[in-house]
């Protein structure tokens, strides 16, 4: 009679594609992929579960080549907890780590610009951007960027704000130029990378207006007691 007495457990490591722990994603999937070291290998479990401990998932395969599951469609916006177990012939058990994702397909919202108000024309050319406080539950961080273009495609500012949803001002300490339209946007991204932006145009205009009067001429005498004033407003 031959028997194997086996008090070693398997070895379960997560290995790429498998997203990091703490991960926030826009995916409708969760993709698991470990490798295992076990020689008298019985059974892998796949396990996942909700943040309210509802709608677990549990499978688990005979196979030995069985190392990798796509958990899909899952509610895009929700937690998730999972973990990987192997169990071989001799009854041991080990689990790999427990890891979270939060699955999150949601843009942020309710973005609204405030001053300077749209279409501003201002000598100021240090202006304080300032917009409304977001609705985001994984709030990551607003972006102002200021350009001459409206295409966003020369960007002369970015300034970039993390982790605070009320940190929703900012005062140009750079100066603007003279007499230049501009497009200032407002980009609200989230930890699983939704984006959603809003964007104003302000002008500064630091260019007084000419005025060429053509009569009376200068230091001109006149007799009538009603003087006509002809003049060139500039632009």
């Amino acid at each position: 009679m031959n028997f194997t007495i086996d008090t070693i457990n398997s070895t379960i490591d997560f290995t790429s594609p498998t997203e990091a722990n703490n991960t926030y994603t826009n995916n409708s999937y969760i993709f698991i992929n470990v490798t295992v070291t076990e020689a008298n290998f019985a059974n892998i479990t796949f396990y996942l579960v909700n943040s309210t401990s509802v709608n677990a998932t549990l499978f688990t395969s005979l196979n030995n080549n069985a190392r990798w599951i796509n958990l899909s469609p899952l509610n895009q916006n929700e937690v998730y907890y999972y973990n990987v177990s192997v169990a071989d012939l001799a009854n041991n058990i080990n689990y790999s780590e427990t890891r979270i994702i939060t699955l999150d397909n949601t843009l942020p919202n309710n973005i609204t610009l405030l001053s300077p108000g749209n279409n501003t024309i201002s000598t100021n050319r240090t202006p304080l951007f300032t917009w409304n406080n977001v609705t985001e539950l994984n709030f990551d961080n607003y972006t102002l960027e200021i350009d001459n273009d409206a295409d966003f495609t020369s960007v002369q500012f970015t300034f970039i704000k993390y982790n605070n949803l009320t940190n929703s001002t900012h005062l140009m300490t750079t100066p603007l130029n003279d007499n230049t339209r501009y497009f200032w946007k407002i980009t609200v991204t989230d930890k699983a990378n939704n984006r959603n932006s809003t964007t104003f145009t302000y002008t500064t205009d630091n260019t007084k207006p000419a005025v060429t009067l053509n009569s009376p001429g200068n230091n001109q005498w006149l007799t009538a007691s009603t003087v006509n004033f002809q003049y060139i407003p500039g632009m």
